[in-house]
């Protein structure tokens, strides 16, 4: 699971205009890459949990 959400977390940083704008807005507050990867891995596994309750209810 970890690892799948760090393909996505590098994925996102890669691709994605918004989340490049929040890492350019985080690296800006001096947090490293690595921190900056664990906030995101913490959002998406948010988002997903959120996600799966609706389909599960």
């Amino acid at each position: 699971m970890n690892k799948a959400l760090d393909v996505v977390a590098r994925t996102r940083m890669g691709h994605d205009e918004t989340t490049k704008r929040y890492v350019e807005k985080r690296t800006a507050d001096d947090l490293s890459p690595k921190e900056i990867r664990r906030i995101l891995k913490r959002y998406i596994a948010r988002s997903i949990y959120r996600q799966l309750q609706v389909i599960m209810a």
